[in-house]
């Protein structure tokens, strides 16, 4: 058991610390946040990142469904509105930007963290 305020930590050294970095920035937003053990901040970007997306998957459904009625029926359909899309970019935006923080604030605490890395090379010549 943890003591009180310490966090958990799925990661140990410094290349997962690198590897929360690149998920974090790179594949989705709060991953790689929570993944370092910051639970809280990788949860908000997470709830946010998942919610944009979610937003924009329904504005492209309708698109779609607007589309097929549109060829069947060979009248004008109007589109879904651009509030979901702009909600689902800025809201993603947001989480996108937070985890960049989040990203930075890693960074430093991987620029604190001892290399995992022996400071020289092994010999080859058996010493």
């Amino acid at each position: 058991m943890n003591p009180p305020g310490k966090r958990t930590s799925l990661l140990q050294g410094r290349s997962l610390l690198q590897i929360a970095i690149i998920i974090n920035q790179l594949a989705t937003p709060g991953l790689g946040s929570w993944m370092a053990g910051r639970k809280i901040a990788g949860t908000g970007q997470l709830a946010l990142s998942i919610t944009g997306f979610l937003l924009f998957v329904v504005y492209f459904v309708l698109l779609m469904a607007g589309m097929i009625q549109s060829v069947r029926t060979g009248e004008e359909y109007p589109w879904p509105p651009a509030i979901l899309w702009r909600a689902a970019l800025l809201i993603f935006g947001v989480s996108w930007l937070w985890a960049g923080i989040s990203s930075f604030s890693l960074y430093r605490q991987l620029r604190r963290t001892p290399s995992d890395s022996p400071a020289q090379p092994p010999l080859l010549d058996g010493r």
